[in-house]
């Protein structure tokens, strides 16, 4: 019985993970509340994933305010600009919902129309994609908006399949909670560890050798000592 309640116990390992991505995910329901800073709350919540959750570092609450803090202006930025694009071609989307396809003259108009609906929804998908890596990335690397967005469209334009795996991911989340609300408390930081999987491996062949030995010292500390030991 003391055995079963030991903090080596891999059950308790998986319900401290638990406990903490459903922690990340109601700080990230509530840092989102203006919905303005969604932007800002979920650059929050992938740093916080990736240094804490998965590699330990540091404490929940501490990293994701820092990080909120700290990512705010450019992370809001891109937000808005999505919201922008998103609204625009929405509208698109609402406009050409007419019905001209009916009226015999228009019949060729009305099907080009079909077309530009789905090109609409095609742009909406590329720029949820560049919106993951543009925050993602913001949370990871110290650049300015430019180069932020230039790289995160270069990236995922290079890395089709994980990006198109990123989309799956965001868009599975988001119907889960369509099907049963509950899923909002657990479903933020669920795709936000399963988006770090994915992109840190990208991000870490982008990174020099240096800077990868040293990330790896900081993902496991005890490591610290034999490698000072041996410089």
């Amino acid at each position: 019985m003391r055995r079963f309640f030991s903090e080596t116990n891999p059950l308790f390992a998986v319900f401290g993970k638990l406990v903490d991505i459903v922690y990340v995910s109601l700080l990230w329901l509530l840092f989102s509340l203006p919905l303005v800073t969604i932007g800002a709350s979920s650059t929050a919540l992938y740093y916080t994933v990736t240094k804490v959750l998965r590699h330990e570092r540091g404490y929940v609450w501490h990293e994701y305010v820092s990080a909120f803090k700290s990512n705010f202006k450019q992370s809001t930025l891109f937000w808005l600009i999505y919201l922008l694009i998103m609204t625009m071609l929405w509208m698109d989307i609402v406009i050409m919902g007419g019905d001209v396809s009916s009226i015999a003259p228009l019949a060729v108009l009305g099907r080009g129309l079909v077309l530009m609906q789905y090109l609409c929804i095609l742009f909406m998908a590329i720029a949820t994609v560049i919106l993951i890596y543009a925050l993602t990335y913001t949370a990871r690397f110290s650049l300015d908006t430019k180069h932020i967005l230039s790289n995160s469209a270069l990236l995922a334009i290079r890395h089709l399949p994980w990006s198109l795996l990123c989309l799956g991911i965001l868009v599975g989340s988001i119907a889960l909670v369509g099907l049963l609300g509950l899923f909002l408390i657990i479903s933020p930081g669920m795709a936000a560890m399963l988006h770090s999987i994915v992109l840190e491996r990208i991000y870490e062949r982008y990174m020099s050798e240096e800077d990868r030995k040293l990330e790896d010292l900081r993902n496991h500390p005890e490591q610290y000592e034999y490698f000072n030991r041996n410089e």
